[in-house]
């Protein structure tokens, strides 16, 4: 065996197997304690070639190819995996090299970034050769096992794998594919090709597969395999393939790890469609939509499809994803009354169930200005009843409060993602409306909850006055009433932080709501004085 090692670490770069046993020098003794035996005059090497003379009378020729030709060698001899890590190996050596000569300060050269280029586009077309020679292995397997039914049953019997499950066998293998697909784009950094190529790419295998696991038409069936396999069992196998294909086929897999990445911070666009069906997988498919809420907080809201991931989180009570996307779009109010809308509907459909009675459905909210905390139920859930009357109002009411509590301090929701002043969501230049200061965001949420009636909340919420009355939210100060019958020593604490050496008046409070006027009083008071 040869080895060609690189001398400034002292690694074996390649090697080679010889089949004959060169010739021993004549004019050097083997060393003693047996040692081997020196043919340094049996080898000679010129540019990239090595002659060696064998026992055998051989004269024996090796070439050491360039990184090029090992990259084509390798790929043409049907190992995409081996060539790829040889492609990664050379790449980080690559990147290695221009830190080092960024920190010398030295330049790039021409050859240095030519190299780098061509190593770039190797990486990802291998990458995308795995995931294409894998996903066909796998769409060959299923063609196999639903050809016939009668095949697949026998597959399964014989413990092949077949049958319900189609193309299980090569679910392991297209996972690793899909993850090297794309590792390798966010190691490159060309996310266009992720969504353009890759996508497409498994969203054709998923297609093809689901077409073969559709059940047969009765005027298509073969009447034999019908005859050796019972229909119900046919069935049973195709809807247990049709779900095996759903929870890990080419594209779930595929998308289950851009989730990964998506939710670790390292993929923060997508193309509005990869969204769309990471949404339907993940909502639909899995019957998770809270996963959903984790990767809409770290996506980018230019990329999404709004109509659909709003609906969405508005039926499964999505609080914090939908306020992150009203506060990138600059609208801070919006979640507040939808948060306050879950919280009266919630106490009051547990208020009705406790009660038994539907025809006094009405959530006991206190109408006295001065009984600001007697709160929904039975003495709210700050002091313990509400918490166990009504569980969703509370975490819902815990919620806004957190909410609350990042705006007016100036922090961006949800907490650790900056400030209110870094630039998310779509671009506000041109038209669109310039970014409020902290000040007045906050002056628009404490406006909101102090100077908010019942016909605001009928107009914002579409429903009847009256029908808010039954429900139980008070007369004077309702957004406020309902947030403290949450918790109000929370509530409190939190406002009053808020107001803490704030010097804003009323009047600019009253302004910051909109349809009401600043009304000039005879004195004025501070937030503080106000809250």
């Amino acid at each position: 065996r040869m080895l060609m090692v690189d001398t400034s670490d002292m690694v074996a770069k390649e090697q080679v197997e010889c089949f004959d046993t060169p010739i021993p020098s004549p004019y050097l003794t083997p060393l003693s304690g047996g040692a081997p035996v020196c043919i340094g005059s049996s080898i000679a090497a010129h540019s990239c070639r090595i002659l060696l003379m064998g026992e055998s009378g051989g004269l024996y020729c090796c070439r050491l190819m360039a990184w090029q030709e090992t990259l084509r060698t390798l790929q043409d001899v049907s190992k995409p995996h081996l060539a790829l890590l040889h492609a990664l190996d050379l790449f980080t050596s690559q990147q290695a090299h221009t830190r080092a000569l960024a920190a010398s300060g030295q330049a790039l050269t021409q050859q240095d970034a030519s190299v780098a280029e061509q190593l770039q586009q190797w990486l990802m077309v291998l990458a995308l050769g795995v995931a294409d020679r894998t996903l066909a292995a796998a769409l060959a397997h299923a063609t196999q096992s639903y050809s016939s039914p009668h095949t697949a049953h026998a597959q399964q019997q014989a413990g092949g794998g077949g049958g319900g499950d189609g193309w299980v066998p090569a679910e392991a293998e297209v996972g690793c594919a899909a993850r090297v697909a794309v590792n390798t784009c966010l190691l490159l950094g060309i996310h266009q090709v992720l969504f353009e190529r890759v996508f497409p790419l498994f969203q054709l295998a998923q297609h093809r597969i689901s077409l073969l696991m559709a059940p047969p038409t009765p005027d298509h069936a073969n009447p034999q395999s019908q005859g050796q396999l019972p229909q119900q069992q046919q069935q049973q196998q195709q809807q247990q393939g049709q779900r095996g294909l759903v929870l890990k086929g080419p594209l779930p897999q595929f998308l289950e790890v851009l989730e990964g990445h998506v939710c670790a911070g390292r993929l923060g666009v997508l193309a509005p469609e990869v969204v769309q069906a990471l949404v339907a997988h993940l909502a639909l498919d899995l019957g998770t939509p809270s996963r959903v809420e984790r990767c809409v907080l770290h996506l980018d809201v230019a990329s999404m499809d709004l109509d659909q991931v709003l609906r969405l989180c508005d039926v499964h009570s999505l609080h914090s994803a939908m306020a992150y996307i009203y506060n990138c779009l600059l609208e801070y109010r919006k979640p507040v009354l939808d948060m306050l809308w879950t919280i009266v509907r919630s106490m009051h459909s547990t208020h009705s169930t406790a009660s038994g009675d539907k025809a006094s459905n009405s959530v006991q909210l206190s109408s006295s200005g001065g009984d600001v905390g007697g709160g929904v139920g039975a003495g709210g859930a700050g002091q313990g009843g509400g918490r166990e009357a009504a569980p969703d109002a509370v975490r819902v009411g815990y919620k806004l409060l957190v909410y609350l509590r990042c705006l007016l301090s100036g922090e961006a929701f949800p907490p650790g993602s900056g400030n209110l002043m870094d630039e998310r969501g779509l671009p506000t230049s041109g038209s669109a409306p310039l970014r409020p200061s902290p000040d007045e965001v906050r002056a628009q949420l404490l406006g909101l909850l102090l100077f908010t009636d019942l016909q605001d909340l009928s107009r914002e919420w579409r429903k009847p006055v009256g029908m808010l009355k039954e429900m139980g939210v008070p007369d004077l100060y309702p957004a406020m009433q309902v947030l403290m019958s949450v918790d109000a020593a929370a509530t409190v604490l939190v406002l009053g932080e808020a107001v803490d050496g704030w010097d804003a008046v009323e009047t600019e409070l009253r302004a910051a709501v909109p349809g009401k006027e600043a009304e000039e009083l005879d004195w004025v008071r501070t937030a503080t004085q106000v809250l």
